[in-house]
């Protein structure tokens, strides 16, 4: 996975208030291992936090919205000790 950007909606008629789904793949033959937000792990939880399926991670828009708005580095971990991050800039166009 190359670094990777993505923008959240926090405005739920907002037309990025939505599930972002990222294709991972790590470059060394690893797969996804873990999530993380800054230093905190974000529980893999399918229709909650985040899943994965076929290199494509989804994170929920159920869990994106309670972030709170601007820029939140991600990184992704791998099975062959490698990492990347992903940038999702979290906005609020409810104003």
């Amino acid at each position: 996975m190359t670094p990777a950007t993505a923008t959240f909606d926090l405005n739920t008629s907002g037309e990025n208030y939505k599930d972002l789904a990222i294709t991972a793949t790590s470059g060394t033959g690893g797969t996804v291992s873990k999530l993380y937000l800054g230093e905190t792990e974000v529980p893999k939880s399918s229709g909650t936090n985040w899943s994965l399926s076929n290199g494509v991670i989804t994170i929920e828009k159920e869990y994106l919205s309670t972030l709170t708005a601007g820029e939140k580095a991600f990184t992704v971990t791998f099975t062959k000790d490698n990492s990347c991050t992903l940038t999702i800039t979290i906005e609020d166009t409810t104003e």
